[in-house]
């Protein structure tokens, strides 16, 4: 389709600026050969060009009335090709009402052309009459269309000023706020949200604006208070997962697991779990008696939480005819080579041979981070706190200095950041004198171990890893482990072996625990905790301290 002049009169409406209108034509031809078949969308407006001079002289109101009535059409439906071609058919016959400046300078920004749209919005502000309905309506403009926060707000502010009882008005404000992210943001946010909330308490999408910033505020006393309400409003199982997560963090792990299991009515989720093969009709309600069943027990997430949970497997075969389990490869050798993790229990690196090996017995299915539920764990009873893996032997590695392992990154696709440092900050620990350094890290983030200064000796041995039970023999040779929250963290606990675990101030819902000697899970474990988010110099200093006297002794 070739561009053509597509209208050979003067605009009717004059008061569309003279540089807007030149540029009209351009920018609708521009849209409309980003079409895949111009030629067949632009057929049914065919009619209107070809007579437009005849239908602006014409006296007929009630057809240039329906043709506004298209426009306004298309525009509600967020059609906005077509709301182009009939605004600018529009304004060729009959003069623009007010809304009309409004939407097709809407129309304009939705392609891009912020100038046009502009000049055609001012035009609107100085026709219309209402200027509460006017502030509103470019708020509007301004966030939803442009995406230019700062004067949303400016209007938005306006708009309160004449009418403080619009509860989505100060929400809205909230979060344009949150997407400026400035400084005092999360002031603002809360100061917004909570006006928000107060003139609507029982709307779901306020409350959950309120706590959004609590959240960002750490203040786990007000998270407490709406999490249960924002429940109560509005039950939903993304909001169940995020619930879950919090009342485990806080050490009700029970409750947490309960509305943890609300993932599985997600789509993303649980992460890993073979959801298409294993049906959420075959999955165990932990309230049947199974006795006469194979359970069959499937991973999900990290490698970190199948060690982690793996500890509750020898209490769960109490209850089935036999457990199956589905592991990550990698972890295979460890889990059969502990008899805890492994006596009585069939275990397989692919679902198909687990199933295959099943048969046609009965049998249903869990997820292996479900098992605290089933077996009524809390926060005051932790099983196999001390150690439930093993090592199948001890590396030799012909020193007689004091061995450290370290290790300073997890996996860069986990779902939760700020638990990784950087290399440089254990540098200290390898000039303490009678220390060598082993690095456990493997991946991406080993190779920081090219950039090590001279004067710095740390042996890799993680490129020697072909899975964990080669991680695990070498752990076995350490003296101490210091690592961040990563799997090796997991494995060394379960393992039992001595290990400074180094925590932000904010970690993940996991370590519901991190003020005692211990990190509750795993009694070998130490925590090291950031008083300051990602302060981690000021975290090694203390590490280094405690590791200067282990080594003294």
């Amino acid at each position: 389709m070739e561009r053509r002049q597509l209208v050979s009169i003067p605009p009717f409406e004059k008061r569309i600026p003279e540089d807007v209108y030149n540029n009209l034509e351009n920018i609708v031809w521009d849209a409309l050969l980003s079409q895949n078949n111009p030629e067949e969308f632009f057929a049914p407006f065919e009619f209107p060009f070809e007579n437009l001079q005849k239908i602006a002289e014409s006296d007929n109101e009630e057809y240039k009335e329906n043709i506004r009535a298209m426009a306004d059409d298309v525009w509600s439906q967020n059609l906005w090709l077509s709301a182009l071609l009939i605004y600018y058919i529009l304004l060729h016959i009959t003069t623009f009402l007010p809304t009309d400046f409004y939407k097709f300078a809407y129309v304009l920004a939705k392609f891009g052309k912020e100038n046009e749209a502009i000049a055609l919005v001012d035009v609107y502000q100085n026709l219309s009459t209402n200027k509460k309905t006017t502030y509103h309506a470019l708020a509007n403009f301004y966030y939803c269309a442009l995406d230019i926060p700062e004067k949303a707000i400016e209007y938005f502010e306006k708009f309160i000023e004449l009418d403080n009882t619009n509860a989505l008005a100060y929400n809205s404000i909230g979060h344009l706020y949150a997407d400026i992210n400035e400084p005092d943001s999360l002031e603002k946010q809360l100061y917004y949200f909570k006006k928000a909330y107060e003139l609507a308490p029982n709307d779901p999408n306020f409350v959950k604006s309120l706590l959004t910033v609590y959240e960002k505020l750490h203040d786990t006393e007000k998270v407490k208070e709406f999490y249960p309400k924002l429940m109560e409003l509005a039950h939903t199982p993304r909001h169940a997962l995020n619930y879950g997560l919090y009342e485990f963090s806080w050490g009700n792990i029970q409750k947490g697991c309960k509305f943890f299991q609300e993932r599985f009515e997600l789509e993303n989720y649980p992460v890993g779990y073979p959801k298409d093969i294993l049906t959420i009709s075959n999955k165990w309600n932990y309230i049947d008696d199974i006795s006469d069943k194979i359970l069959l027990i499937h991973y999900e997430e990290g490698f970190g939480d199948s060690i982690m949970y793996g500890r509750f497997l020898p209490l769960i075969k109490q209850y089935a005819k036999e457990v199956v389990l589905v592991l990550q490869d990698k972890l295979i050798n460890l889990f059969k080579n502990s008899s805890i993790t492994s006596d009585g229990i069939k275990i397989f690196d692919n679902i198909q041979e687990a199933l295959q090996y099943v048969g046609n017995k009965p049998y249903l299915h869990m997820p292996l981070m479900d098992l605290p539920y089933p077996l009524g764990v809390d926060s005051c009873f932790i099983p196999y706190d001390k150690k439930y893996l093993n090592n199948s032997k001890i590396v030799e590695l012909g020193t007689k200095s004091y061995k450290i392992g370290i290790a300073y990154s997890g996996d860069i696709s986990a779902n939760y950041g700020g638990r990784d440092i950087e290399l440089k900050e254990f540098y200290s620990l390898a000039k303490i004198t009678g220390v060598q350094l082993y690095s456990f890290q493997v991946g991406e983030a080993a190779k920081a171990l090219n950039d090590v200064p001279s004067d710095i000796n740390i042996i890799d041995l993680g490129k020697s890893f072909d899975d964990f039970l080669d991680t695990a023999n070498a752990l076995a040779s350490m003296d101490l482990f210091v690592t961040t929250d990563n799997v090796l963290l997991n494995l060394a606990g379960a393992l039992g072996v001595k290990t400074f675990g180094i925590f932000n101030k904010y970690p993940n819902y996991r370590w519901f625990d991190l003020s005692g000697n211990d990190v509750v899970w795993y009694k070998s474990v130490k925590p090291f905790q950031c008083v300051t988010e990602n302060d981690w110099s000021e975290v090694m200093k203390r590490v280094i301290t405690d590791v200067e006297v282990e080594v003294s002794h």
